[in-house]
């Protein structure tokens, strides 16, 4: 849009493919085993952060024009205005980084449907909400 073109934003589910969530931090499970407080850390860091960001977009936009050299501050700005209100749960009651299994099963089925995966995985064995942000230590 500022460069005057007009984007088309079609999204995935209206192409048959079902939604999913795109920002995934992937670890395995020796690290979720040895290092779970430090990514319990990590995560209520990355919600505050994002808290930050959200209560202040100029000053993230600032940031991360610090951060990253050569970025154009007009399409950062924009990127970050469009991006910061869909980072953050919405009445879901769920905390923050919440990873639904249902959608997760029906992404993977969509998957070994049509031959990306040999195998259906137990969305138990490869998804964990257990270490986010005001969750209870097990």
């Amino acid at each position: 849009q500022l460069q005057g073109k007009d984007p088309t934003v079609i999204p995935v589910n209206k192409l048959g493919i079902p939604t999913y969530n795109e920002l995934v931090l992937v670890a395995n499970s020796d690290t979720l085993d040895d290092k779970s407080e430090d990514i319990r850390l990590f995560l209520d860091a990355l919600e505050r952060g994002t808290k930050a960001a959200v209560a202040d977009p100029a000053g993230a936009t600032k940031d991360i024009l610090d951060a990253g050299k050569g970025l154009d501050p007009q399409t950062t700005a924009a990127e970050v205005r469009k991006t910061l209100p869909l980072l953050l749960p919405h009445g879901t009651g769920h905390p923050y980084g919440y990873m639904d299994p249902a959608q997760w099963q029906k992404f993977a089925q969509f998957f070994a449907n049509n031959g990306e995966i040999k195998a259906l995985p137990q969305i138990g064995d490869v998804l964990t909400n257990a270490l986010l942000p005001g969750t209870k230590k097990p």
